[in-house]
């Protein structure tokens, strides 16, 4: 790990308010939420009892009992009771449903059908199955008015407000993809403000990462499981060297933001930080956690990445931001491949520096 960096020659205080940012966010367009809320309406649907002497058609929802066999033998796992099933959506047995249209309340039905082919017994997976079927009840479904009665079901003021809470929530599905963007932007931009003589130690050892890295990208393209098959032409290591450079530069702006700022990082962020990284395991919590009482220094390495949360953090608060409304298309031609490459080289780029910085050998986490 390196010693902390005090204050490096050539890095200037940075003004974050002179930092401006552009913040996505994506509005739904009509299609997207005229399914979501025939998805809200479908899932809600309510369900009245049939008259007894009506058969049962498409759409509604039959409740049987039923015993299955295979030649003529039963099978573990073979009865069911009050089964309920809606006729037409084929989820139960697919062709299930086609043979059940037409009963009535009280009917027998065999059913004959062939067991899926992905049924868990493989020695019956596929077989020719009957199943006699009791009917126990039909019910046919309300008709849902998708209105302001029904908005006030879902728990909003009215369809209207129901409509806008759906479009913050397909916005809030695309957060994660909008903060990259916003992390580049700010990136991007601390990048173009500093020339900085970079350390020497801290810049080889970040190419020797950064080389790793893109060895085992080119492996995996390649399908190629042995490393010394794999070499690195003049224009990959131009490219290795300057990832490295932005890396290393931006870790120690950043670093240098943080330290200006009194950021620190509480230990109870970085036992947030454990929970997390169990999470991320489960079954393996236990070895985990032995793991980081037995060699506390690595916990520090855990710092690396709060740290620089906290910093963009507190730069996106102070940055002049000007918020932008795009669609989900206007967002994938903005993510398109090659800004895609960069901002996975970039946001990987902070991860490692600061890492590296508070004494993280690497944090392959994201």
């Amino acid at each position: 790990g390196l010693a902390p960096v005090r204050k490096r020659p050539g890095i200037k205080k940075v003004d974050l308010s002179k930092i401006e940012i552009e913040k996505y966010e994506v509005k739904a367009d009509k299609k997207d939420l005229e399914t979501r809320l025939n998805q809200l309406a479908e899932s809600s649907k309510k369900y009245n009892d049939n008259d007894a002497s009506k058969a049962a058609a498409n759409n509604d929802l039959v409740e049987f009992n039923y015993e299955a066999t295979v030649d003529g033998k039963s099978f573990e796992g073979n009865k069911g009771e009050k089964l309920q099933i809606v006729l037409g959506k084929d989820l139960f047995i697919k062709g299930f449903d086609k043979q059940i249209i037409g009963v009535r309340k009280n009917d027998e039905k065999v059913v004959k059908i062939n067991l899926p082919d992905n049924y868990p017994k493989k020695e019956l997976a596929g077989k020719a199955s009957e199943f006699k079927c009791k009917i126990t009840n039909i019910k046919s479904p309300e008709e849902q008015k998708i209105d302001d009665a029904f908005a006030k079901n879902m728990g909003a003021k009215d369809l209207s407000d129901l409509k806008s809470m759906i479009e913050k929530q397909i916005s809030k599905e695309f957060e994660s993809i909008t903060d990259q963007l916003c992390k580049k932007e700010i990136l991007d931009q601390l990048d173009k403000q500093f020339k900085i003589d970079l350390p020497k130690g801290m810049l080889d050892s970040e190419i020797k990462t950064v080389e790793h890295t893109m060895v085992h990208e080119k492996m995996n393209e390649k399908g190629e499981k042995d490393h010394s098959k794999i070499k690195l032409d003049d224009n990959d290591k131009k490219e290795v060297k300057k990832i490295s450079e932005r890396r290393v530069k931006l870790a120690l702006v950043l670093s240098n933001i943080g330290e200006e700022h009194s950021v620190k990082v509480s230990s109870q962020e970085l036992q947030g930080e454990l929970e997390k990284q169990l999470r991320m395991y489960p079954g393996q919590e236990k070895t985990i956690r032995e793991y980081y009482q037995k060699n506390p220094s690595e916990l520090t390495k855990l710092r690396g990445p709060i740290f620089e949360d906290k910093v963009m953090n507190l730069i996106k608060e102070k940055a002049k931001t000007k918020v932008k409304s795009i669609t989900k298309e206007e967002l994938q031609n903005i993510m398109s491949p090659s800004t895609d490459n960069k901002t996975k080289t970039n946001t990987k780029t902070v991860k490692k520096a600061t890492a590296k910085k508070s004494g993280a050998k690497k944090t392959s986490k994201k």
